[in-house]
C-alpha cells in the first residue's frame, strides 16, 4: 500500500506549498531535512531503553509525581492512559503503554527526575524546540501571517512535554477486544513531533481517505502532526487527524519519542483571520478537559 502521509523536504525552495499540502491533504508529514542531529535521537533513545528495561517496576514508581499530564511531567504505570476515551467510548480499554514525561519544569528541578534522562533529554528537547519553531515559522508564512505569529504563544512557559513511550512486548492472549499499544485519538495542543527508533514500519497508522493507513518513516525522518489547537488556529483548514499505534509485532517492545509542543496554558487560541474581539479557547482549559477524559486518574494542569 502506498504512503498516503506526504513527505516534506525542509530544505525544498518550494517548502511552504509542500506544507500546506501536506497539512490540509493528511494532518501529517514526514519530514527530513530537520537538523535534529541523529546523535541526539539514537542517545535519548538508550537512555529511554535504559530506565523503562533496568529498573523495576516499584524503581520507575518513584518517579511518579502525579496523573499523567501534571506539570512536572514524570513516570506513568501502564494501565493508566487510555486515550481513545477523548474520542471512542467513556469505557475503552487501557493503553499498553507505560512512559516518562520531561517537561520545562523537569528540567528546572532535575535533581527529582531519572538522572540517566535529564543530560540527553536536554539536548534532544533543545534540537527538537529549535524545529518546532521552524515549523511554526513555516506554517505562519503558509496560513499567511507573519513569520513571528506563533513566537508570543511559545515562551518560557509554553506547555512543552517529551514523552518516552514503551510499548512492552505482548501476549495477544492478553489483549483485551479492541485494545490497542495507543488508542484512537487526535493530538490535544500544537504539533507533535515524533521520533521512532526503527524504520520502516512504525505501528502508527493514520486515518485517512475512509481507512486506517500504515504510516513508515526513513532513518533519518522525523513525523510530525496537527493537534486540535492548530486545527483551532487554522480555522479548520488544517485537520487533527485520528490515529493509532497498533499491537503490530507484539513479541517484542517498541519505543519513541513524540514531542508535544503546546502554547502558553494561558494563552487564548483565536482562529486566524477572526473579527476584533472574536472570543477564542483557552489553551489550558482545552487540554485538562482531554486529559480528564483519558486518564483512569485526574490530573491537574
Amino acid at each position: 500500500m502506498a504512503q498516503v502521509v506526504p513527505v516534506v523536504d525542509l530544505r525544498a525552495a518550494n517548502v511552504a506549498q509542500a506544507w500546506e499540502h501536506a497539512m490540509r491533504s493528511a494532518g501529517f508529514a514526514v519530514v527530513i531535512g530537520h537538523n535534529v542531529e541523529r546523535d541526539a535521537r539514537e542517545e535519548m533513545f538508550r537512555a529511554s531503553r535504559t530506565f523503562f528495561l533496568d529498573r523495576s517496576p516499584s524503581d520507575k514508581q518513584r518517579f511518579n509525581f502525579g496523573a499523567y499530564g501534571a506539570p512536572t511531567g514524570g513516570f506513568t504505570a501502564q494501565g493508566v492512559e487510555a486515550v481513545a476515551r477523548t474520542f471512542d467510548s467513556a469505557d475503552s480499554p487501557a493503553d499498553l503503554v507505560e512512559s516518562y514525561v520531561l517537561t520545562l519544569a523537569s528540567f528546572r528541578n532535575s535533581a527529582e527526575h531519572a538522572p540517566e534522562l535529564i543530560a540527553a533529554g536536554r539536548k534532544y528537547v533543545d534540537q527538537v524546540s529549535a524545529l518546532m519553531h521552524k515549523l511554526h515559522h513555516l506554517s505562519a508564512r503558509a496560513l499567511g501571517v507573519a513569520d513571528d505569529f506563533f513566537d508570543r504563544f511559545y515562551d518560557e512557559n509554553a506547555s512543552l512535554a517529551l514523552r518516552l513511550a514503551h510499548y512492552p512486548a505482548i501476549n495477544p492472549s492478553d489483549v483485551a477486544p479492541g485494545q490497542q499499544r495507543y488508542g484512537s485519538h487526535v493530538d490535544y495542543e500544537g504539533f507533535t513531533i515524533l521520533a521512532v527508533e526503527e524504520p520502516g514500519d512504525t505501528g502508527l497508522e493514520v486515518w485517512l481517505n475512509g481507512a486506517w493507513n500504515k504510516v513508515s518513516c526513513p532513518a533519518d525522518g522525523l513525523i510530525v502532526n496537527v493537534g486540535e489547537l492548530i486545527t483551532y488556529w487554522s480555522g479548520g483548514r488544517w485537520k487533527a487527524t485520528l490515529h493509532r499505534v497498533v499491537n503490530s509485532h507484539p513479541e517484542r517492545p517498541r519505543f519513541s519519542l513524540p514531542f508535544f509542543s503546546g502554547p502558553n496554558l494561558k494563552a487564548e487560541v483565536v482562529p486566524i483571520g477572526s473579527p476584533p474581539g472574536t472570543r477564542g479557547i483557552l489553551a489550558g482549559e482545552h487540554l485538562q478537559r482531554q486529559l480528564d477524559r483519558s486518564n483512569t486518574k485526574p490530573a491537574k494542569l
